[in-house]
């Protein structure tokens, strides 16, 4: 990882993005979740697609898969659960 004026961030810079990164999308992931359970704004298809977008996006490879082993365990055992719940919820996704 590098930092926008080009220079490598620190182990601990990494973590501290990553766990950014991971807040985020937790909170996404709960409104996604709100939203598909009582109807919200956002139609299905959209969630479902933004979800996919995210098992498939090329910055988040190094939080998704066998990247995940790379990671210190206690980060590891929330990046799993936060793929985990992102699986759940796209199993509950109606599809047209």
């Amino acid at each position: 990882m590098v930092s926008p004026s080009g220079e490598a961030l620190t182990p601990a810079e990494q973590t501290r993005w990553r766990k950014q990164a991971l807040d985020w999308l937790q909170a996404d992931l709960s409104l996604w979740a709100r939203n598909i359970e009582k109807g919200g704004p956002i139609p299905a298809p959209a969630c479902l697609q933004g979800l996919q977008r995210w098992r498939h996006h090329v910055h988040l490879a190094g939080v998704r898969g066998a990247a995940i082993d790379k990671l210190e365990p206690d980060e590891r055992d929330d990046w799993r659960k936060l793929w985990l719940e992102v699986d759940k919820l796209v199993k509950r996704i109606p599809v047209p």
